[in-house]
């Protein structure tokens, strides 16, 4: 009888019904000596309500000598447990069944033609199923606080402005950045404004290695407790820190395709220089060419005011066109609300109604906003947006008759104005 082969991330587990025990085979790498791995043997059956998982112990696969040692371990194991099973039989086929299925891989198949694909959100228009999305951005953008709301939305499968969440997911926050109290404070916080939103997820969990380093740990926690909703914070230590060139952005994103869920990534992007004409994620090229999606996070603040106007604009989508932007104001509590009431507000935003935060809109959209208060000449409204004339009538001359409508002016210029409002 064939076992039942089950992988969980990188660990290979191999579980024999009839003798009720597997052998779990976890952090396994090809070396040029042969194939070494941690083995963990499983008694009382691993569907127990309390499995039995013994002493695990390192081996090299492919040696005879360590296959050996492996089955004498195993004996011992079983003995002092009184199980009585075939061990020279369970632990061969064991191995043979591993290295099998380590080295297959996923099996090829024919391509058949699909007419329609659809790519799922688990929080639309962020985070995609299966799938990396990065939100980057300077520093003390308010990215933590931004990923914390958007565990707590996929947690209770409840919406907030342009964010639209269609069921309840189980989350995970893996952390490089804050412990457990920080963000529990912060959930606090957040939920004394959002008691809607109290749940007892997301899972936290304090991070110190390189994701790919600590991958099958993460994918027992997240096999475990049904996770299909990770929060990265953030890229740059989860990647290896210094070693985020091409090879550690690659890892990184390897690691995420065994874990096979939505992920949000959270990322710095350096200090903007004077030849900077546009902000990237830090690190290697690769980290925007591997994510699925790409979001920047923009922000404004007065020095003295307790809001943050937060916006989000699309930088890249491998599934269709790039989302619209949108805005989140986050309203921090005043300190005599700091005990009592209060708590951590987020509330949709128009960038419309922004003077800095607008200039990242699409220029239609902006020129229409301005147009909303009565009819005005291109030249008008190339000083009002700060943008080239030229420019100003390339985009009303293709909006003319769908968006402007172009009326008779003064001086040979003509006035323009609104066809219908936005």
């Amino acid at each position: 009888m064939a076992p039942d082969i089950k992988r969980i991330g990188q660990t290979i587990r191999i579980y024999w019904p009839e003798y009720s025990a597997a052998l779990m085979f976890d952090r396994l790498i090809e070396r040029s000596d042969g194939l070494h791995a941690e083995i963990q043997p499983v008694i009382n059956g691993v569907h127990s309500a309390i499995p039995n998982l013994l002493t695990p112990f390192k081996a090299n696969l492919l040696s005879a000598h360590n296959r050996k040692q492996v089955t004498t371990r195993v004996a011992e194991n079983f003995r002092q447990n009184k199980i009585a099973i075939p061990v020279d039989h369970f632990v061969d086929q064991s191995i043979h069944w591993c290295i099998q299925t380590f080295r297959q891989g996923e099996p090829a198949t024919l391509l058949d033609e699909v007419a329609y694909i659809s790519t799922p959100f688990i929080i639309n228009p962020i985070v995609l199923k299966n799938m990396p999305s990065v939100v980057f951005g300077l520093a003390a953008r308010g990215k933590s606080y931004f990923a914390l709301l958007a565990c707590l939305l996929a947690e209770t499968g409840q919406s907030l402005g342009a964010l639209t969440v269609q069921r309840a997911h189980q989350t995970a926050y893996l952390d490089w950045e804050l412990d457990r109290s920080v963000q529990g404070y912060r959930k606090q916080q957040i939920l004394r404004a959002h008691p809607t939103l109290r749940t007892k997820g997301p899972l936290h969990r304090r991070m110190v290695r390189p994701l790919a380093d600590d991958l099958p740990a993460v994918a027992k926690i997240i096999e475990a407790n049904d996770v299909d909703f990770v929060v990265i914070d953030s890229l740059a230590p989860a990647a290896g820190g210094d070693q985020i060139g091409a090879e550690g952005a690659i890892r990184f994103f390897e690691a995420l395709r065994i874990l096979n869920v939505g992920c949000l990534i959270l990322a710095h992007a350096p200090k903007p220089t004077e030849n900077t004409k546009t902000k990237s994620i830090y690190g290697s090229v690769f980290f925007h060419n591997l994510a699925r999606s790409v979001w920047e996070i923009e922000t404004e603040q007065e020095s003295d005011s307790n809001e943050i106007r937060m916006g989000l604009f699309h930088r890249k989508n491998n599934f269709g066109p790039k989302h619209s932007p949108f805005g989140l104001k986050l309203h921090f509590p005043l300190e005599e609300q700091d005990q009592e009431g209060g708590g951590l507000k987020f509330t949709h935003y128009d960038l419309v109604q922004d003077e800095e935060l607008s200039k990242g809109l699409p220029l239609r959209k902006r020129i229409a906003h301005a147009l909303e208060n009565g009819q005005m000449t291109a030249s008008q409204l190339a000083e009002q947006l700060d943008v080239p004339k030229n420019t100003i009538r390339a985009r009303l001359s293709d909006g003319r008759g769908k968006y402007f409508v172009q009326l008779p002016g003064k001086d040979s210029e003509p006035m323009w104005g609104l066809l219908h409002k936005e």
